[in-house]
């Protein structure tokens, strides 16, 4: 399973910053727009939690579940959204720019 370990966070680290550069996260000034970032999070968590479960159904891992397919959805929803904000937060808490 290491395999698909690697590669699913492969996956989710070019995700974010593929979507981050698409949806241009970072203006010119350095900052972060945070809705866009938390949507580019979010997005990510999505894609890759599903990938991962049909990845785990095609291989005969795991068992077709729609039930469980809402909850993967609804999961990677919820942990994209907190995620994204605690990234915000920390990205603001290390570059916080003296006055």
């Amino acid at each position: 399973m290491a395999p698909f370990t690697l590669a699913f966070a492969l996956l989710y680290g070019l995700s974010i910053d593929i979507i981050s550069s698409i949806a241009k996260v970072k203006d010119v000034d350095n900052d972060v727009k945070s809705k866009r970032l938390i949507t580019a999070v979010t997005v990510s968590t999505v894609i890759v939690g599903s990938a991962s479960y049909y990845t785990s159904v095609t291989f005969d891992l795991l068992p077709r579940n729609p039930l469980l397919e809402m909850s993967i959805f609804a999961a990677g929803v919820i942990n994209g959204l907190i995620g994204g904000y605690l990234s915000i937060v920390i990205w603001k808490r290390i570059f916080k720019r003296p006055k």
